[in-house]
């Protein structure tokens, strides 16, 4: 078995890996291009290499967190490799038509928790905005919590 071969179930066995992931992972322990090439298919045939199941998984957990929104999602997995079309794809799927409302409205809850101050609605904007969530959904969140007095209450 080809050493590329052997460090690769190594590494695999520990963690799920992207392409990308893998073959940086290949290339710093000194392995040729050729052979990181070879391995990364032959990682693949054997079902041990699978970038969609691996941002699936990411994305689950990331969401399970409940700390960001899909403009943060997004870029997150094209940097750990994934293909743009196929982060859009995901990321679409993972918040349908209402959803990013309404976990930015529960992570804008979390972060009030902390309690209000006069410039409340700057500093929760931006932390939202930090989080990945679009401005208008930001908007729309703000105002639902000033309409139901929501920091008041704290």
């Amino acid at each position: 078995m080809p050493q590329g071969e052997k460090i690769a179930l190594r590494l695999l066995s520990r963690r799920w890996l992207t392409r990308k992931k893998l073959a940086e992972k290949l290339a710093a322990r000194g392995i040729e291009l050729q052979e990181i090439q070879q391995t990364c298919q032959r990682m693949a045939q054997l079902g041990y290499l699978d970038d969609e199941r691996y941002a699936r998984a990411w994305l689950r957990e990331k969401l399970a967190a409940q700390k960001w929104g899909p403009l943060r999602l997004r870029p997150e997995l094209i940097r750990q490799g994934i293909s743009p079309e196929l982060a859009d794809g995901l990321v679409k799927e993972a918040f349908p038509q209402g959803e990013e409302s309404q976990l930015a409205l529960a992570v804008a809850k979390k972060l009030s928790a902390s309690g209000g101050s006069s410039d409340w609605r700057q500093k929760l904007g931006a932390a939202l905005f930090r989080r990945g969530f679009a401005p208008d959904v930001i908007w729309r969140v703000l105002d639902l919590l000033a309409k139901e007095n929501f920091l008041d209450r704290q």
